[in-house]
């Protein structure tokens, strides 16, 4: 079954609800410190802002968490937000660093999730949305710019963070993953403030007009 990942009403630009899948990394470097906060629990409490976004102004949208490391894992296949709202943040405790760093894998089960949640919402205009949080360089097969093409192909906007110092960030991998923005540069930041994230999580919360 062909599922069209971005139904969206392309001459009004309008859609009924966001589909978003939060992507963290839980490799080990996450525990390093970010101004005295591991930088898991920094992208932890940035997640909270988004959420706190969205129960504010978007309570319909729908939210699904994923983690990898040496493998991805569905944290969370997603929740309404207004009435799944604790659920969602509750799925985070259990995200701890492990071992590797395997973006494709993130990306992949990502996809996998939007599937299942659009075809869910057949006949609903929806827009499709993957944030992919990662302090590292992907060591493990599949190759995530090859996932995040046939993601972009189904019409899913990816927004991509890197956080961290920089110095182990394959920052090149993640413009080339980011979408594509107006101007031409990609959808992708790095981080290395806990604020800053925050900040970003709630601007990536927002309902906002998009390329098609």
């Amino acid at each position: 079954m062909n599922v069209d990942l971005s139904i969206v009403d392309r001459d009004a630009r309008l859609f009924d609800c966001c589909h978003t899948v939060f992507i963290v990394d839980e490799s080990g470097s996450m525990a390093e410190l970010i101004a005295g906060i591991s930088r898991l629990e920094c992208a932890k409490d940035a997640f909270g802002r988004l959420i706190g976004v969205k129960i504010r102004a978007y309570p319909q949208d729908v939210v699904a968490v994923v983690s990898f490391s040496d493998s991805a894992i569905i944290r969370h296949a997603g929740a309404v937000v207004g009435t799944g709202h604790q659920a969602l943040l509750k799925c985070m405790e259990d995200v701890q660093p492990d071992q590797y760093t395997a973006i494709g894998l993130g990306l992949s089960m990502a996809r996998r999730v939007l599937f299942r949640l659009v075809g869910r919402n057949a006949g609903r205009r929806t827009r499709s949305q993957v944030i992919l949080l990662t302090d590292g360089e992907n060591n493990r097969s599949p190759d995530p710019v090859e996932i995040a093409a046939e993601l972009k192909e189904d019409g899913v906007w990816i927004d991509a963070i890197g956080i961290g110092n920089g110095q182990d960030l394959d920052a090149t991998c993640l413009r080339t993953i980011a979408s594509t923005r107006p101007d031409g540069t990609p959808s992708y930041q790095f981080i290395d403030n806990p604020e800053q994230l925050r900040n970003y999580l709630a601007e990536l919360a927002q309902h906002y007009l998009m390329p098609l």
